[in-house]
């Protein structure tokens, strides 16, 4: 038997170390992680998100994108519309660095409420907005998504799913992100968000599996900052134009029109 274990002061160690394990993953009854988490909350927002990339073709990189959720409402049905501008993007090659504007992406999907979940399924349109080759396709593209959500006291699952071509048919591709959330104490929660990219017609695939770390802070104002980092590590990658290795950072910021935390999931 161990001495030390079995001593007052080897107790009081392990209570002691029980309790802070306790205390950081005790959830409050409401979850306000899954309100700021979830992507069909309708509440504008805008984010700041960045991929810092290795492993494609040598060429270190960084994505830059800046993403607006605007709620609105057409007789009566919520729609929630997603507005996604690649900005600030940098690709560093062999004869120099490469920086400017990517493509911008616009979906729009009406929000649909079930017992226990959200969906919302809509058009989605890529607009040629690039300023140079190597940070975007350049092409007018065309597609759809779809968005469901599912709330937990625990945390929050679900997914995006997208399917976009180019109007004259010479690229096709589909993403999907499934991701899940679990909700720790004082706003914390830990995350797994990777997105899958299927190219049909290069017949390339990259599948970046995520964990990382976030925390939602309620400000002063009533409005909601959200940050998090998750490293992804790309489990499968069939071409070598897809990052082996990425770190994703973001910081979100949520306009409650009441200006308080009232739109939870339960």
């Amino acid at each position: 038997m161990d001495w030390y274990a079995a001593s007052p002061r080897g107790m009081k160690g392990q209570m002691l170390a029980a309790m802070t394990i306790l205390t950081l993953f005790y959830m409050p009854a409401v979850a306000q992680q899954n309100t700021a988490n979830n992507p069909l909350t309708d509440i504008p927002m805008i984010q700041a998100q960045d991929y810092l990339q290795t492993g494609i073709r040598d060429e270190p990189r960084t994505v830059a994108y800046q993403r607006f959720t605007l709620p609105w409402e057409i007789g009566g049905f919520k729609q929630l519309m997603r507005i996604s501008a690649e900005a600030g993007s940098t690709v560093a090659k062999p004869d120099g660095t490469v920086s400017g504007l990517g493509d911008t992406t616009i979906y729009n999907v009406p929000i649909f409420t079930f017992p226990g979940f959200k969906m919302g399924v809509g058009p989605l349109a890529i607009i040629p907005t690039a300023s140079n080759p190597v940070l975007g396709d350049r092409q007018w593209q065309i597609g759809g998504e779809g968005v469901i959500s599912a709330p937990f006291s625990w945390g929050l699952l679900g997914g995006l799913v997208s399917y976009q071509q180019v109007v004259d048919g010479s690229s096709r591709s589909i993403t999907a992100q499934p991701f899940i959330f679990g909700n720790l104490a004082h706003g914390f929660y830990l995350r797994s968000t990777g997105i899958m990219m299927a190219d049909l017609v290069r017949q390339s695939t990259v599948l970046p599996i995520g964990f990382g770390l976030g925390r939602v802070m309620p400000l002063e104002n009533g409005n909601v900052l959200n940050f998090y980092v998750e490293p992804q590590f790309s489990v499968v990658r069939t071409s070598d134009d897809k990052p082996l290795f990425q770190i994703f950072v973001g910081v979100n910021l949520q306009f409650p029109p009441q200006k308080s935390v009232r739109h939870q999931d339960h």
